[in-house]
């Protein structure tokens, strides 16, 4: 595979290729399995690392660099969790995703390579189970940035008590409009 000479993916890969034992505890479980070891898994810090990504800001295609590490926290304090992001600021619900399978494609226009975003399939293969069935969570809201607003979708695949995977898809308006996704992975 092209992203472990990459190097994008090597700490990722390490990360996976540890969770295995973790991951299948959040496998196909009943819904009161999930939502018992969800509570637990989630609320907590997570180092947060932005992987590369693709944008189309007024209407050309670029790559985006991987991001230094940033910081999460996921808290359940009152009513519901809620995220906060040094790298963005705010603070912002988190729910259970249910519904259809997510997927991760590179449109054939993309300035990513195929090694740069792990597939759901490799996910699926490296934490042991078929990665649509662990716990999915989604955050959304809007932040500013250069003199524009950036409103994002952030979904998450609920891997082990130590590790989440998923993307965060941004709209940006302003100066400049577009779209954005990378990939992200959490953890503790």
């Amino acid at each position: 595979m092209t992203w472990i000479g990459k190097g994008l993916w090597a700490g990722v890969l390490a990360g996976l290729l540890a969770a295995p034992a973790l991951a299948t505890e959040f496998c196909d479980l009943s819904e009161g399995d999930t939502e018992a070891l969800l509570q637990d898994a989630i609320v907590g810090t997570w180092k947060v690392e932005s992987t590369a990504g693709k944008a189309v800001i007024n209407g050309m295609p670029m790559f985006i660099p991987p991001r230094v590490l940033s910081d999460a926290k996921i808290d359940a304090e009152g009513i519901g969790w809620r995220i906060t992001s040094t790298d963005i600021g705010g603070e912002y619900p988190v729910t259970r995703y249910v519904g259809e399978n997510w997927r991760y494609e590179i449109a054939k226009d993309s300035p990513l390579e195929d090694g740069d975003i792990l597939t759901i399939e490799e996910i699926s293969v490296l934490i042991g189970c078929d990665v649509q069935t662990v716990p999915r969570l989604h955050a959304s809201g809007s932040y500013p940035e250069q003199g524009g607003t950036v409103d994002f979708d952030l979904f998450l695949f609920v891997i082990s008590d130590e590790l989440m995977q998923g993307v965060t898809v941004g709209r940006m308006s302003g100066p400049a409009t577009g779209a954005a996704i990378r990939q992200l992975v959490f953890s503790k």
